[in-house]
């Protein structure tokens, strides 16, 4: 091995151990975090359910009824090597979505500081990795819980990483990644195949990554006024379309899960309006500003009035990067960008690093095409993020701020990459100290922020004290509501088992054919039906349990939950209804 070889194989390794070390650390800390945030729900609990499934065989999830955010191809094999490593175990319920979190944290700061070096990189990278691993007590509640499109977005992220490195194709030279290449290559494959396996997981892939990657490449065509320009990233969008239909058909072939037929849930036009409002503030609250129906976590009014600086960033990133691709797009070949100044095109600067992203400012420089790639998938994808939340929050009903993490996540990635290009075109070098302070005491603020809400009390766990209750009283294999049943079967290890059911039409129990496997039913038996006497889900209570099984033996109440006892086993039908 060659001496400059042996160097860059060097700092590959250091690399790596450092980006290890960290997501490591992130992972950890956001562990504890989750614990601190909201108790674990049936949600979450399907996607172990489904590791498990997969892990004993069953990677198609044949028998399953899923919706159409099935998560099979994007949580699901984490899920599956989470199980393989630790078993049925309730700690995957926080450790898996921590984990996602912390690598999706470590991949933003990276990506916002590709390409620069010094200051500028230490300030955006580390703006992005204090927005996403120092996270508010409400994007806490959403970014460290499973089912809530986290993992598709960090999914999207990474094909975003990969199409705008653009360094593996042929005839890409000494300089491959970031700012060379023809747009082909391993890296566009990478994409590709990322874009397909989160389609094949979750269609809302669609607005977070396919639309963002051709709309990306449509300006890039726009800029430039050259198909060829653009044509790798739309061919990398259809493509991955092509693809997970592709796929879907063979193992639909084969036999997979069926996906849920539900009625369309998206908001009307007065619903649009009012949602559009509600999106901001919403937004904010995951941002930090305000605290809204989670609550602060304990944390006081100055710490969280701080987040106003985060909230700034991220709003600073997403308007520059769409002013600078709608005045590209418009403006053609001619049209700058950036300001700053214009290396040699192409060549390396010295010590043999590419131009620094976001530096360069006409036509023919492919560092800049880089980062306005970049940036422009990630501006898309905030919009789509945005977009899909307008649509489909037909009440002002909280929970549907998962469909704005995305808009988290990719905005903090352009946020950390726009304080970064802002760093590097100070001509004062005496400012950029200042720049490093200035985000060390934001940061600062953050981690007390979240050291506040680690020092809070862990929050209500009703469903593991019903599953010691269930398991003490001898309990192991039952019925229940939906909310009381997988989340219970996990959180007690597996020793006590709990399928949903839901009543149909005619008041009797049956299966409830959504987030649940046929095999779960077929040629099982019961000892008992659970349901929350608080909070009624799908009409399970005393009398539909009456209807289908008869009186009951004896009744036992634990908290909210009531627990009903048959002196003969139960079972259901594996058709169910699914609503």
């Amino acid at each position: 091995m060659s001496r400059p070889a042996y160097r860059a194989w060097r700092r590959g390794v250091v690399l790596a151990t450092v980006l290890t070390l960290a997501t490591a650390g992130v992972a950890a800390l956001l562990y504890f975090l989750s614990l601190h945030s909201e108790a674990p729900s049936s949600d979450g609990a399907t996607l172990v359910l489904e590791g498990q499934a997969m892990a004993r065989g069953n990677l198609a999830l044949k028998g399953w009824a899923l919706s159409l955010d099935s998560f099979w191809a994007v949580d699901g094999p984490l899920y599956l090597l989470a199980v393989l490593v630790a078993g049925l175990r309730s700690v995957l319920l926080q450790a898996v979505p921590a984990a996602v979190a912390a690598v999706t944290a470590v991949l933003g700061a990276w990506a916002a500081s590709a390409g620069r070096r010094g200051v500028p990189a230490v300030v955006g990278g580390s703006a992005t990795l204090g927005l996403l691993a120092l996270p508010s007590h409400s994007l806490a509640i959403f970014l460290l819980k499973g089912g809530q499109h986290v993992t598709t977005a960090a999914v999207c992220l990474t094909s975003f990483v990969a199409l705008a490195r653009r360094g593996s194709g042929r005839g890409s030279g000494r300089g491959s990644g970031w700012g060379s290449g023809t747009g082909w290559g391993w890296g566009w494959l990478a994409g590709l195949l990322l874009l397909a396996a989160g389609l094949l997981g979750d269609l809302l892939t669609a607005a977070f990554g396919v639309v963002p990657v051709c709309l990306a490449g449509v300006v890039a065509m726009a800029r430039q006024r050259r198909a060829q320009a653009g044509t790798p990233l739309v061919c990398a969008g259809l493509g991955g379309l092509g693809l997970a239909a592709a796929v879907h058909w063979a193992a639909g072939a084969i036999g997979t899960f069926s996906l849920v037929h539900v009625q369309s849930a998206t908001a009307s036009g007065g619903q649009v309006l009012a949602g559009t409002g509600r999106m901001f503030v919403y937004l904010g609250h995951l941002l930090g500003v305000g605290s809204g129906y989670y609550g602060p976590g304990g944390v006081p009014g100055p710490l969280q009035w701080l987040h106003l600086a985060g909230l700034a960033v991220v709003a600073f990133g997403l308007v520059g990067a769409l002013a600078r691709a709608a005045v590209g797009a418009l403006g053609g070949p001619g049209a700058p960008t950036q300001r700053g100044p214009l290396p040699r095109a192409g060549l390396p600067t010295r010590r043999g690093h590419l131009p620094r992203l976001g530096t360069l400012v006409g036509p023919g420089t492919p560092g800049n095409a880089c980062g306005s790639r970049l940036d422009n998938m990630l501006a898309f994808g905030t919009l789509g993020s945005l977009a899909t939340y307008v649509l489909v929050a037909s009440s002002p009903n909280p929970a549907y701020s998962r469909y704005l993490s995305p808009a988290v996540v990719f905005g903090a990635v352009l946020g950390g990459r726009a304080l970064g290009r802002v760093a590097a075109r100070s001509r004062l070098p005496r400012l950029r100290p200042a720049a490093l302070a200035g985000t060390a005491a934001v940061l600062a603020g953050f981690a007390a922020g979240a050291g506040v809400q680690l020092a809070q009390p862990l929050p209500p766990q009703p469903t593991a004290r019903l599953a010691r209750f269930l398991q003490e009283h001898d309990l192991r294999a039952g019925l229940g509501d939906y909310w009381s049943s997988s989340v219970v079967t996990v959180q007690s290890d597996g020793r006590v088992v709990v399928r949903p059911v839901i009543a149909n039409r005619q008041g009797r129990l049956v299966r409830y054919a959504r987030q649940s496997s046929a095999g779960w039913y077929q040629g099982r038996t019961f000892q008992f039906l659970v349901f929350n006497t608080t909070q009624p889900f799908g009409a399970v209570g005393q009398r539909s349990a009456a209807r289908t099984f008869g009186p009951p033996s004896r009744s036992l109440s634990f908290g909210p939950y009531l627990v009903l006892i048959w002196p003969h086993p139960v079972a259901v039908s594996p058709v169910g209804v699914a609503t």
